[in-house]
């Protein structure tokens, strides 16, 4: 706010109006109750990644989902003790043409689902490239949690037992899942997001 005013003088003749200038220091909008946490959901294609995500946000499934091209994005708020978390969901193609654009995406992440599908011993194997790939790219406090998808089918190729060996050597915690069903598939995002909150 500014005030002018007309001083006199000695020789009582008006000199030019004196300014003075109020300034108001506002401190920086720091809310700290409307966080964004950046998610990366990663795996091997057709282990079920978009069927997860897709299950845990519009609440929807589908047998028959096309692959994804790149990267897929999706968002959901969550709340914890009264303070909004906004979820940005990373969902990342698969194949091997594709491993160079979701590297770049590892940047600022929080945390990471990585996804085997337990009717397929490969995709369990290649949890290990997909964890390198973690701890190359990603922040160092990134919070990890295993996931053993399509709990619901038969033929059943990897063992709870073994799921939860891998989940130990990597210090993350291991849930298995079921898009088609929606078994554990909110547990599993709370996890990650229970876990993040106690890491930053």
């Amino acid at each position: 706010m500014s005030c002018f005013g007309a001083k006199k003088g000695t020789s009582g003749k008006n000199k030019t109006p004196s300014i003075t200038i109020r300034s108001e220091t506002r401190q920086p909008n720091n809310d700290s109750r409307n966080k964004v946490f950046k998610l990366l959901v990663i795996g091997e294609s057709g282990v079920g990644k978009t069927a997860i995500t897709t299950r845990y946000v519009d609440d929807q499934f589908k047998s028959e989902m096309m692959s994804t091209i790149g990267v897929d994005f999706k968002k959901k708020k969550v709340v914890r003790d009264g303070i909004d978390y906004n979820l940005q969901i990373w969902d990342t193609a698969g194949q091997e043409k594709f491993r160079s654009m979701t590297k770049s995406h590892y940047r600022g992440i929080q945390g990471v689902i990585v996804v085997f599908d337990v009717t397929s011993s490969e995709s369990f194997q290649n949890i290990t490239r997909w964890m390198q790939d973690i701890s190359t790219h990603a922040p160092p406090k990134v919070f990890k949690v295993l996931c053993g998808n399509k709990s619901d089918l038969p033929g059943r190729q990897v063992s709870t037992q073994e799921g939860n060996k891998l989940s130990s050597e990597y210090q993350a915690p291991y849930l298995e899942v079921s898009a088609k069903t929606n078994t554990n598939i909110t547990e599993l995002f709370d996890a990650v997001v229970d876990g993040i909150i106690k890491t930053v």
